[in-house]
């Protein structure tokens, strides 16, 4: 057998099976889904994640012409959900919905098992309006009423605490103000409230469910921790009034395997752009004090990128 004529007959064979698996898997791609979707949400039934998104699966259904099943993975800042998700494979019926700081903040306090590349964010659906706030009737109404009423007392102060960003920033405000500020560990956003209204702890943080409670005068609002002060309470000082020059970013983010082709990624983030028009997703949202907000498959990397950084710096200041 002539060698050279073999191995030029084995590379076309090789070529032409990588083209004929590149054809399929675009036809397949094509008709994305051709199965129900797996919907996993990085935190515990119950918390502002979790209700806002499944008030969107229905909708996503219809738009998809697959079930939408939806299924909790709380565990690691939303690592567990995450490492799940990009080891479910390359054809895009495994989706998480986490938090934007799983990938952006996570790697820079902790070793993880996951890198930012392992993943394709599908979309930004929704913006958490982080804000810490103490039963109604405490002594303080503010922070800095809070923080001069602990100096006075000459005590540490103990908060609800369910990730690693209210740590840092709470962090941040004891290093500038000297006050020992203790997290109290509670599971995912649904268990601030029941620490703070049931006196075990002197202030709590949460993402935006704090909301229907300022409404009904359960709990004050001591301040928002976003840089800015919030559309919804624009009474209530942010970071930047308090003389920080830091504050919360932290987005509802949607992703999937980096190995999901394209059209499937566009297919998806099309779908929850239209189940975001849905009156139960709108009241949600509005409910609990989150904004709504859309970025696509093409914005997502620089805003991840740009975050990571904001968060890198951020962490550096506290080491």
């Amino acid at each position: 057998m002539n060698t050279v004529l073999f191995k030029r007959g084995l590379t076309g064979l090789i070529a032409a099976g990588a083209t004929l698996a590149s054809v399929v898997g675009a036809a397949q791609a094509a008709d994305f889904p051709t199965k129900p979707i797996n919907m996993i949400i990085a935190y515990q039934a119950g918390g502002g994640t979790d209700i806002v998104v499944r008030a969107m699966s229905e909708k996503m259904s219809a738009v998809l012409g697959q079930p939408v099943r939806v299924q909790n993975k709380p565990g690691a800042g939303g690592g567990v959900a995450a490492l799940y998700t990009a080891g479910a494979g390359a054809d895009g019926h495994t989706i998480v919905v986490s938090t934007s700081t799983t990938y952006t903040l996570e790697p820079h306090l902790q070793k993880v098992a996951y890198k930012n590349e392992d993943f394709t964010h599908i979309a930004n659906i929704g913006m958490f309006q982080e804000a810490i706030f103490s039963k109604a009737g405490s002594p303080f109404k503010s922070l800095q009423e809070m923080i001069a009423y602990a100096k006075k007392e000459g005590r540490p102060l103990k908060y609800a605490s369910f990730y690693q960003l209210d740590k840092m920033i709470t962090g941040y405000i004891a290093e500038k103000t000297g006050v020992k500020l203790i997290p109290v560990p509670v599971k995912g956003g649904a268990g601030v409230m029941p620490a703070v209204l049931g006196g075990h702890v002197d202030f709590g943080w949460s993402g935006g469910s704090f909301a229907p409670h300022v409404r009904a005068g359960t709990i004050d609002l001591l301040g928002v921790m976003t840089y800015e002060r919030q559309p919804a309470f624009p009474d209530v000082p942010s970071m930047k009034d308090f003389g920080y020059d830091v504050g919360t970013e932290v987005f509802i983010t949607v992703s999937t395997s980096a190995k999901v082709p394209k059209v499937a990624v566009d297919k998806l983030a099309a779908a929850f752009k239209e189940a975001q028009k849905e009156k139960v997703f709108i009241d949600a949202m509005t409910t609990r004090n989150q904004l709504i907000i859309y970025n696509g498959p093409s914005e997502m990397p620089a805003l991840m990128k740009k975050q990571s950084e904001m968060y890198k710096k951020l962490a550096g200041k506290l080491k």
